[in-house]
């Protein structure tokens, strides 16, 4: 009957701190999340920023490959034409 009586009166002490002690942990990991959420944020700016700036310091050699490339299909082409033109009879 003693054991049931201190139990009794207890229980709500205990049911109280545990829920206090919840809500603290609740709030410090979202505050922890927030925190990542930020930092992350931030660094995939900086990666993105450094892609971009190498895309930029690249620019040169970007646009000398299409044109390589742009001059590459062209002769193609026109050989492609020639030989079709000089295939067909004349009319």
């Amino acid at each position: 009957m003693g054991l049931t009586v201190i139990t009794i009166v207890l229980l709500p002490f205990i049911a109280i701190q545990h829920k206090e002690v919840r809500q603290r942990i609740k709030k410090k990991r979202k505050e922890a999340q927030r925190s990542f959420r930020s930092s992350h944020r931030g660094s995939a700016k900086t990666i993105q920023g450094a892609r971009i700036i190498k895309v930029f310091n690249r620019e040169d050699i970007m646009t000398e490959k299409f044109v390589d490339e742009s001059q590459r299909y062209y002769r193609e082409m026109l050989e492609k034409s020639c030989a079709q033109k000089s295939s067909q009879p004349y009319q």
